[in-house]
């Protein structure tokens, strides 16, 4: 589904990505967790095409993407759900999930699929009409990942889905991604709440100073002393 191949990755002069390798396969879910500043969201950029990596390789169903425009990469079916559950806080929560349309495809579709996210999402629902910049940040972020969804992807990003949110939110957000991969998505997901982003994943890479320092399944990864004193407070 998705491989990425020994990627160099920066801005200017300033190199983040030092030879990143990660694969995903149909349906699975991946997590990339590590310190602020090892590069996770720079990744999440080369994927989504919003940045070009120096060196190496994107694929994606084994069609390489890295040289490609970001909304290109949209049309082929990856989407993002940024940091911090951005919204246009001007619009309507339905005109939000309009916007998720962009594709041929999900504008065909968008009328049974919103009923489908507002089964899904029924806080939005009830505040279809209201301007997006009034609702509470919990709100916010599931507005983000219903109009990725609404979008009709094959892989959804997400960009630490729990940050800057209340226990209980959280608690609400990681049960819809678990939704969410039950129903097949494949997902690549970096996430500073270790704990909570394993109980989803497949696979876990942990990213340190542009480099992934060790990968694996979730019960290898979560077995790993180094893992457990840093990042699962064993």
């Amino acid at each position: 589904m998705i491989k990425i191949e020994r990627v160099v990755a920066g801005y200017g002069e300033i190199t983040i990505l030092k030879g990143v390798s990660l694969e995903i396969g149909q349906g699975e879910t991946a997590i990339i967790v590590g310190p602020n500043g090892a590069g996770k969201t720079t990744l999440l950029k080369v994927v989504t095409g919003l940045l070009k990596p120096f060196s190496g390789t994107v694929h994606f169903n084994d069609q390489q993407i890295d040289h490609e425009e970001a909304h290109r990469i949209a049309g082929m079916g990856i989407c993002i759900v940024p940091e911090g559950g951005r919204a246009f806080p001007r619009l309507t929560v339905y005109n939000n999930l309009k916007v998720g349309t962009y594709s041929k495809r999900a504008r065909k579709h968008f009328k049974e699929r919103i009923q489908g996210i507002f089964e899904l999402f029924p806080i939005l629902k009830e505040r279809q009409g209201q301007a997006a910049g009034s609702l509470s940040g919990g709100e916010r972020q599931m507005l983000a990942i219903a109009r990725a969804l609404i979008s009709q992807p094959q892989v959804i990003l997400f960009d630490e889905p729990s940050m800057g949110l209340a226990p209980l939110v959280v608690n609400e957000v990681f049960k819809v991604i678990r939704e969410i991969k039950s129903q097949g998505y494949t997902v690549l997901m970096t996430e500073q709440n270790v704990k909570k982003a394993l109980q989803v994943a497949d696979h876990a890479y942990l990213l340190e100073s542009g480099t992934v320092e060790f990968h694996g399944d979730r019960e290898i990864f979560s077995k790993n002393p180094n893992i457990q004193k840093a990042y699962l407070g064993i």
